[in-house]
């Protein structure tokens, strides 16, 4: 890929995340979304690099896990009270808790089916 091509996909991009996240300019647009790849890298390289709110998380899942939680309990407990975006923060969710080990299963509860978080096995 030539320098042109990765600038005009670098504004195309930018121009999509603006749209999406309602950003002031591509500009602001470009640096909200390499301030969440940043973040969504440093969660991912383990508990050395993760934020003290993944930390949070983490502590809560594992309180919640032994005898299981939805992503939608978790929220209640850890916050916020109003998500923007709540598949994404989901989505979020659900990759930190898989690096941090936790496994999902479909339960049966209260005539619903549905996926329950768990802790790691020891």
């Amino acid at each position: 890929m030539s320098t042109p091509d990765l600038k005009e996909e670098l504004s195309d991009l930018a121009k999509e995340v603006q749209e999406l996240t309602q950003a002031p300019s591509r500009l602001h647009a470009t640096l909200w979304a390499l301030r969440l790849l940043r973040d969504l890298h440093t969660v991912s390289s383990g508990p050395k690099g993760a934020s003290s709110n993944a930390h949070r998380v983490i502590e809560v899942a594992q309180e919640m896990g032994g005898l299981g939680f939805t992503l939608d309990e978790l929220i209640e407990v850890i916050g916020p009270e109003v998500v923007f975006y709540p598949r994404r923060y989901k989505n979020k969710l659900s990759g930190l808790l898989r690096e941090a080990g936790f496994h999902r299963n479909q339960v049966r509860r209260n005539g619903k089916r549905p996926l329950v978080w768990f802790t790691p096995a020891p």
